[in-house]
């Protein structure tokens, strides 16, 4: 019996990452370039903790977002296993909404509108805080990188975005999590990321909306 549950489990978790291409070719290149990092990542979390997610917060995570934290539940404290960002836990995404949607409603600074460039035009909408930007990956110093459930008129739910503290320009990063992997490891590779100079490069946000310029 309990070897039939561990080979379901196996099954399931490579069936899951088959849906994650990009995911996990960002995570061969960990194991590749960076192995000390290859197993900082925790388990994913259950349906029903996701369930919870959505229901205390009003929000439907789309399908592949929530595939996607059934294989891993973030990272463990102060890896930087995204380019030196932070994948962040469901437990530390729940209290940073937690925190933010409560500045939102009593802050007027986080209800301002919008008037730096968004890219591509119209694909987010014109906010400074949007209560429906669900961060993901962190770099801790109060930029975020998220899912967008409520965009612009020319943006999709689910496209990944970027916002924050020192973000003056807000940039799809791609129009689901998988491709904004593909995204990701175009830098890794463009860029040759190593240990070596790892610490040399600019912030990750910076690498990816110039390369989205230069298309």
């Amino acid at each position: 019996m309990k070897k039939t549950l561990v080979l379901i489990t196996l099954l399931f978790s490579c069936q899951m990452t088959d849906q994650f291409p990009h995911w996990k070719a960002y995570k061969q290149l960990i194991k590749e370039r960076f192995p000390k990092l290859a197993d900082q990542l925790h388990p994913g979390v259950s349906k029903q903790q996701l369930t919870d997610f959505e229901h205390k917060f009003d929000i439907t995570l789309p399908p592949a977002f929530k595939k996607f934290y059934q294989l891993h539940n973030g990272e463990k404290e102060g890896t930087g296993y995204i380019r030196r960002l932070s994948l962040l836990s469901l437990e530390q995404i729940d209290k940073e909404l937690s925190t933010t949607r409560k500045m939102w409603e009593t802050n007027e600074t986080f209800n301002l509108s919008w008037y730096d460039p968004i890219v591509p035009e119209g694909a987010i909408k014109k906010m400074y805080y949007n209560p429906k930007w669900i961060p993901f990956i962190s770099d801790q110093t109060g930029n975020f990188i998220a899912i967008d459930l409520d965009p612009g008129p020319r943006g999709i739910i689910g496209q990944i975005i970027n916002y924050g503290a020192d973000e003056d320009y807000h940039y799809v990063l791609g129009n689901d999590i998988d491709l904004f992997f593909k995204l990701v490891n175009k830098h890794m590779i463009d860029e040759n990321v190593s240990p070596q100079n790892l610490r040399d490069l600019a912030h990750l946000t910076d690498y990816l909306k110039k390369m989205i310029d230069n298309k």
